[in-house]
């Protein structure tokens, strides 16, 4: 669960009390990051309904492996993505692609929402 958009609708999906899943790239995935975020990600993960980890600690490609088992488990994907041709947004947009999901954009930058399939 990143900084940013991750975090915010997990937090959206708590207040709200509808149940969310967490797929943890690792189980220090926060270790570097400010401590506000910090303690965010460990309250959010504290109150979801399921957490998967899926490496102890960090190893190269966890975070694309994340996104790989979201998608895998997903009927539409739901991006917030300004248009970017790198980072892991465009990496998940990439392989929803082609694993056949809709995929639903809203950009921050020109507030616009679309529709990728259309």
């Amino acid at each position: 669960m990143a900084i940013g958009v991750d975090q915010y609708a997990a937090g959206i999906c708590y207040r709200r009390q509808l149940p969310y899943h967490v797929v943890l790239p690792c189980a220090d995935q926060y270790r570097l990051w400010p401590d506000r975020w910090q303690q965010n990600w460990k309250f959010l993960v504290k109150h979801a309904a399921t957490v998967e980890t899926l490496h102890p600690s960090y190893v190269n490609g966890c975070l694309h492996q994340r996104n790989n088992v979201m998608i895998s488990r997903s009927q539409i994907c739901l991006a917030v993505w300004d248009g970017r041709s790198s980072g892991g947004t465009v990496h998940a947009v990439t392989k929803a692609r082609k694993h056949g999901l809709k995929i639903l954009v809203f950009n921050p930058t020109s507030l616009v929402i679309s529709d990728l399939d259309d």
